[in-house]
């Protein structure tokens, strides 16, 4: 995928004009990796930290936050200037002060992107994380989701959602998600009632990489960002402003089976 520069984004204004690239946003007790095969495969330390900021920066009452790991890079100045084209292999950000070129340069995309809070039903969160392990074990793909606030499990040696070509429908749902927890309460995909608040990206909220039903239920609600003048950046910034130094554990939060890795 080609990077943010090359695709000729502009970047918006930071939260907080004055940080600059070289000004300290944070720091974290922990390394952090940014390797493309684990953050599209598997729960990931970095991805667990950039979910959670995401929920931290959303509106009260929301639940859950989802990233796609196709946002996660290794980008240059910060990062080799290949690295990002050989998956990140051995990339990470080091335990210490994180600078707001470092951070950028792992999150790339994020400093053109928005976020917002899309309410899904039970069934269409469910849909949602099978989207996310739909390729696995054969390929380890961007949309697989860094998650907060659930937990699931999946067994990818069942049924796997197919989409159409055009990723704008889904031509086989899956059966590999085994279960969904938000609230320490079990999600029952046949509630039809009780919807769950998901703060994600606009990339996904607007259903790229074929999250279909996300782009359904965004579209059913002309779904927006809650914070247009901020970006998914300036979350992640303002997040670790608050936090740091963050030190992110793994918590079980996606439990897989026969999904490689």
């Amino acid at each position: 995928m080609a990077t943010a520069a090359a695709l000729g984004l502009a970047a918006c204004p930071r939260w907080n004009s004055a940080i600059t690239n070289s000004t300290q946003v944070g720091s974290t007790a922990v390394a952090l990796s940014l390797d493309k095969d684990q953050s599209r495969s598997q729960e990931t330390l970095f991805g667990d930290f950039v979910a959670d900021a995401y929920v931290a920066s959303a509106p009260s009452g929301t639940q859950v936050g989802l990233l796609n790991a196709g946002s996660i890079r290794c980008e240059a100045p910060t990062f080799p200037a290949n690295a990002d084209n050989q998956g990140c292999v051995g990339q990470s950000l080091a335990a210490g002060p994180i600078s707001a070129q470092e951070l950028q340069d792992a999150l790339p995309f994020e400093d053109q992107d928005h976020l917002v809070v899309v309410h899904l039903t039970g069934a269409q969160l469910v849909s949602t994380l099978e989207r996310s392990v739909s390729s696995l074990p054969a390929a380890f793909n961007g949309w697989f989701l860094q998650v907060a606030g659930l937990s699931f499990s999946a067994d990818c040696s069942q049924l796997a959602q197919k989409v159409d070509p055009t990723e704008t429908k889904i031509l086989q749902e899956g059966q590999r998600v085994t279960s969904v927890v938000v609230g320490g309460k079990r999600v029952d995909p046949t509630d039809a009632t009780t919807t769950y608040a998901v703060v994600t990206n606009s990339f996904t909220a607007f259903g790229k990489d074929g999250h279909v039903a996300m782009a359904q239920a965004c579209a059913a609600q002309q779904c927006g960002p809650f914070s247009p003048s901020d970006t998914d950046l300036d979350a992640v910034e303002a997040y670790l402003d608050a936090h740091s130094p963050i030190s992110p554990k793994l918590e079980a939060r996606i439990v897989l089976s026969n999904c490689g890795q």
